[in-house]
């Protein structure tokens, strides 16, 4: 159940008091969704709402490890640290080893271009590389890219 109505598409807040009006209405599970972008907010639409566990959408565009933090929140209150750059920068790219893989370069590398948009956002010089991202068309132009990104010096 997502706290957003079709109209609001993307934008404004998700209304969690939907998602715990339907818990309260059906006798099955109810998955909520809506704004969860950590462990803290899961834990506190689960409070709120309810439901019986939390869907994460958006969130988890280029950031992954979302799923570990939520766990480790829910387990036990822990706030677990975020990814090194180093751990970005290996994570890009076995996701672009894994998509060529599948797909070829051509489409392969087509498509990481917004993967690679999402996993860069609010690092030193990303804007810099969303850029020119989306004239890369091989790998070793993504690698240099992102090691620009998540391996300089800074």
């Amino acid at each position: 159940m997502h706290g957003r109505t079709r109209s609001q598409y993307y934008s404004g807040s998700a209304d969690w008091s939907i998602i715990r009006d339907v818990k309260k209405a059906v006798n099955i599970p109810v998955i909520g969704n809506g704004d969860i972008t950590n462990g803290e907010l899961a834990k506190k639409m689960i409070d709120e709402t309810g439901c019986d566990g939390v869907m994460i959408a958006r969130a988890a565009q280029g950031n992954p490890w979302i799923f570990r933090e939520v766990v480790a929140f829910l387990e036990d209150g822990s706030i677990i640290d975020r990814p090194s750059k180093e751990e970005y920068y290996e994570t890009v790219m076995r996701h672009a080893d894994l998509q060529l893989k599948y797909k070829g370069e051509y489409i392969g590398i087509r498509e990481m271009r917004k993967h690679v948009s999402w996993y860069t956002a609010g690092f030193k010089n990303s804007a810099k590389l969303r850029g020119r991202i989306n004239s890369m068309e091989d790998m070793d132009s993504l690698k240099q890219a992102c090691k620009e990104v998540f391996l300089s010096v800074e």
